[in-house]
């Protein structure tokens, strides 16, 4: 599960771990976790503690941290957290050397668990040497001190023997370069002084400019198990930080298998099992369920190196999940403007009904057998050729009667306080009602959103009062419950409904803003990032923006605002000095509130800090958006931009665009990080620059973007971008939404065909998808409608609205109020977000746009259109 770290702290909302503080009074069900402060001891004299995240960071008073070097890390099992912590800070002290440890107990218990960072799980103390001191040296006498200590691998680090230190070569301090791509990294600084990449990744590597101590490689362990391998991994199924799932065949046999792994002393769950705990334990139930015909036919069980491995028979076909998101009608349409027909709806439903039956059985057949299975979703069930389920990844079964084993499975598929064969029932409504809507995680935070979704999927899919009552019984919501649903042709109007809408969006966003917080809005995680926070799409900036559209900027926060930029204004560079993704999109907002000083200071400082040579290329944090930006402040801000870097801004650019349309590697597509957005930024550069380059160079991006796409037949003919793997998109960010919005934008200098087009606008039209945000959900379908309504006559305008009512009942069934007030989900719905990209940001600016109440939506990108 992405971002669970980030899901622990509050449970509405997305929060940094260092946030989070365990309440084993609310949460029993995690009571055994270990939690409350790490202590070092007290500090010797001239000494300090300061407090980083979710590190206490431990030096002497006046300590200058050397910049880079081999810093040593210490892995220990939960029991000996305490005990390695103190001995570590003794050490330290006698050497006079820095140190930092997780804060928490319960840190560390989560930054090993199953879905922590896999490139750095299982730290809980870092050790820096000082700049005169010899690494090798150092890393010896930390094995001497600490080589009884067992615990799990650090992955992206070299180990010392089978011991607790690590080691790898980085930076002491966080530093930021570029990456190969232009995008702001952690960095180095190699032998001739040039700034690099500092790799975090799963596989030690020592930096070509460094020499590797040679206690390194002097105590490298021998792997155990196998003299000679048994299985040959074709490709990876899945990755966690307890190990990977693969597809793999039998060297001798060539019979395909799935390899499971478990990694030594990692991913304790909250009954503090490990991750080779509870792979022994599927193996054996897997073995007990084989009679059943439930499970595949488990093969083996055994131990290479530092993972134990689960073997069993392949079972081809797709996920429950993969099932219903290729054939869900309200997904794939062919009439967007109309309700789900009849027909489509009974035949998705009937298969629901047989595949919902044929899951019961599987489970009673479980439950006979004396196995519970915990963790039921749909990404655990397999439709097999035949149209047979299988369960797959049954990690958290466990005795029918067993209470002791703690799984959190999940998030909506399971109900607090339930356990046993009750919980699995739950799961199998859980499952069903997902097949539907796939939107169940924002239940976890919304308490209304159940009934809500039941109300939808019965609605949407002409299902009886019948179902309704069975579904609401199942689930254990009373008749009574009500939800938070809109109906297209309702008892109330939905125009009605969506002014509603909109009032309550900009109310709650405007109280929730907060600039004495290092993240002022509650924001994806990705806003955590350095840069990031200070963006359009997950900082402030984007929720001040959407504001604005509706005149709805409280005094406060745009006071606020302003000083919020004037205290961070050293800080804004070279690095991060994107559109969307960075610094430089505070230039449109403060224009927009008025404060062209402000406005044109923030230019000054992007004009001189770019690097058009260095910077990415998109439209989110690169060149192409920066250039956006620079036309649009000539355009729209009367802030001035000389000609000479336009045209170098768009040289470059086009240059880069050549470039990528002569490799035979697939090109990056979409409107705010491929070839879409970089083909607009070029049409608007023609207009100013008039240099016909520009123009043929982004209708020929746009073209090799169009061939990226697939059909998919419904009822009518749908394109949809395809990523090369197994996913579809039709989202603003990459794919259908953002193809259109760019070619709408672009004044007719390029149209698609008329087939072509329509083809593109059905499958950018999703009623139902696993969150509702502007750059990968349902909004950024329902913004390009408007954009196509509201600037072109390519489509009827009463079709392209009545395409919109239905999305706009979507997303405003997809929200509703929680503890804190009113939410929109966020990022896979896992928690709310008040973002532009993830959030009620971005869905306020998109509904103003289309009602008319706003001009324009996407900062610096779409033209204002006046009514």
């Amino acid at each position: 599960m992405r971002f669970y770290l980030e899901t622990l702290a509050d449970p509405e909302h997305f929060a940094p771990l260092e946030r989070w503080r365990l309440d084993a009074a609310k949460n029993p069900h995690l009571a055994a976790i270990p939690h409350g402060p790490i202590d070092c001891g007290d500090l010797p004299p001239r000494w300090h503690a300061e407090a980083r995240g979710p590190w206490t960071v431990v030096a002497p008073l006046g300590h200058e941290f050397a910049p880079q070097g081999w810093k040593a890390h210490l892995a220990p099992e939960l029991s000996d957290v305490p005990e390695v912590v103190t001995r570590t800070a003794r050490w330290c002290f006698e050497r006079g050397l820095a140190f930092k440890y997780l804060a928490r107990h319960e840190y560390a218990w989560a930054l090993n668990g199953k879905y922590a960072p896999r490139e750095s799980s299982g730290k809980v103390v870092v050790v820096y040497p000082d700049a005169e001191t010899d690494p090798g040296e150092f890393l010896r006498a930390l094995y001497e001190a600490f080589g009884g200590f067992r615990g799990p691998r650090i992955l992206g680090d070299y180990r010392l023997g089978e011991s607790i230190v690590h080691t790898r070569y980085g930076a002491f301090t966080a530093r930021y370069g570029r990456d190969t791509e232009g995008e702001p990294v952690l960095a180095l600084t190699d032998a001739s002084g040039r700034s690099i990449p500092d790799p975090r990744g799963v596989r030690p590597q020592t930096p070509g400019f460094v020499t590797r101590p040679a206690v390194i490689d002097e105590l490298a362990a021998a792997p155990s198990g196998p003299d000679r391998p048994v299985y040959r991994v074709l490709s990876a199924l899945h990755m966690s930080n307890t190990g990977g799932v693969y597809r793999a065949a039998h060297l001798e046999t060539g019979d395909e298998v799935v390899l499971k792994e478990a990694r030594h002393a990692t991913g304790r769950d909250a009954g503090l099992r490990t991750a080779t705990d509870r792979l022994r334990a599927q193996y054996d139930i897997m073995r007990r369920l084989a009679p059943t015909g439930a499970v595949p036919e488990v093969l083996d069980h055994f131990t290479q190196g530092d993972s134990d491995f689960l073997a069993y028979r392949f079972a081809p076909g797709s996920t429950l999940q993969e099932w219903a998101a290729a054939h869900n009608p309200a997904l794939i349409q062919g009439h967007p403007d109309r309700p789900v027909s009849v027909e489509a709806a009974r035949r998705f439903s009937d298969s629901v009904t047989r595949y919902i039956g044929q899951l019961s059985r599987v489970v009673a057949a479980a439950h006979a057998a004396g196995v519970v299975l915990v963790d039921l979703h749909p990404a655990n069930v397999i439709v097999g050729p035949d149209d047979s389920l299988r369960l797959i990844d049954l990690e958290a079964a466990t005795d029918i009667g067993d209470v002791s084993a703690t799984f959190v499975g999940a998030q909506g598929f399971g109900r607090p306080g339930v356990s046993g064969p009750a919980a699995d029932e739950f799961g199998i409504a859980a499952v069903e009602l997902y097949l539907y809507v796939p939107m169940l995680p924002m239940t976890f935070y919304i308490p209304g959103g159940l009934a809500a979704l039941v109300d939808f999927a019965a609605d949407t899919f002409h299902r009886n009062a019948q179902w309704r009552s069975g579904m609401r019984n199942r689930l254990g919501l009373p008749e009574t419950a009500s939800g938070s649903g809109v109906r297209v042709g309702g008892p109330e109007s939905l125009h009605d409904a969506l002014d509603r809408h909109i009032d309550i969006l900009a109310e709650s966003l405007g109280s929730r803003i907060d600039f004495e917080d290092r993240y002022p809005i509650p924001c994806s995680p990705t806003g955590f990032g350095e840069f990031a926070r200070f963006g359009i799409s997950h900082g402030p900036a984007g929720a001040v923006w959407a504001l604005s559209r509706v005149g709805r900027v409280p005094e406060r926060v745009s006071t606020d605002y302003r000083n919020w930029l004037d205290k961070n204004l050293d800080r804004f560079g070279a690095l991060g000095n994107g559109l969307l993704d960075g610094w430089a999109g505070n230039i449109v907002v403060s224009a927009e509130l008025g404060d062209h000083d402000l406005a044109a200071r923030l230019l000054d400082r992007l004009v001189v800090t770019a690097d058009p040579a260095a910077s990415p290329t998109g439209v989110r944090g690169g060149l192409a958006g920066q250039l956006l930006l620079a036309l649009w402040c000539r355009t729209h801000a009367n802030l001035p931009v000389t000609p000479e870097w336009l045209a170098a801004a768009a040289d470059e650019v086009e240059r880069r665009v050549r470039d990528l349309l002569r490799r035979d590697a697939p090109p990056p597509t979409g409107l705010l990080n491929g070839l879409s957005g970089a083909a607009l930024a070029l049409t608007r550069a023609h207009g100013v620059l008039a240099d016909r380059r520009y123009l043929d160079t982004a209708r020929a991006a746009l073209d090799a973007e169009l061939a990226t796409y697939v059909e998919h037949r419904a009822e009518q003919r749908l394109l949809f971008h395809w990523d090369r793997r197994i996913r579809m998109l039709s989202y603003l960010d990459c794919g259908n939404a953002g193809l259109l919005v760019a070619a709408a934008e672009m004044d007719g200098a390029w149209h698609p065909g008329e087939d072509t087009l329509r083809a593109l606008q059905r499958a950018a039209c999703s009623r139902v998808g696993v969150q509702p945000g502007l750059y990968i959900g349902l909004a950024g379908g329902f913004a390009a409608n408007a954009v196509l309504r509201r600037r072109t006559d390519w489509l009827d305008a009463d079709y392209l609205d009545r395409c919109n009512e239905w999305i706009a009942a979507s997303i405003m069934t997809f929200s509703g109020r929680g503890a804190s007030g009113f939410h929109t989900p966020g990022q896979l719905s896992a928690r709310a977000s008040a973002d532009f990209a993830t959030g009620s940001a971005g869905v306020l600016a998109a509904l103003a746009f289309w009602t008319g109440r706003g001009t324009s939506w996407l900062p610096g990108i779409c033209r204002e259109v006046r009514s």
